[in-house]
């Protein structure tokens, strides 16, 4: 009965982390939902309106906004367009850019 019991926790660890591999990150600004694509030069979040492109030097481009910053703190990550005055923040979510340099991005 162990090796039953053992068995089955070990097939339970194995799907549940094979799932969660199949899940891509999601990200919620509390209107939108967006998926996050991690690559050498930062992240891109796309949900069906929006495009950010969220570089390592706390830069972010969007094709609906133009160029602008991102930033983070103890509470969520923001991302903020000077010229159209857009600002989409992610309350309470780690940035999926990790910076070039530690504390770079940090408000």
């Amino acid at each position: 009965m162990k090796t039953l019991a053992k068995t089955f926790l070990l097939v339970t660890c194995i799907a549940t982390a094979t799932q969660a591999q199949m899940l891509p990150n999601m990200f919620f600004d509390g209107t939108d939902r967006y998926t996050a694509e991690v690559n050498e030069d930062g992240a891109i979040l796309q949900s069906q309106s929006t495009i950010l492109y969220l570089g390592k030097d706390c830069d972010v481009f969007s094709p609906q906004y133009g160029a602008g910053t991102w930033g983070w703190a103890n509470a969520g990550f923001n991302v903020t367009f000077p010229k159209s005055g857009k600002f989409i923040g992610f309350a309470r979510q780690e940035s999926p850019v990790e910076e070039r340099l530690p504390t770079l991005c940090r408000e």
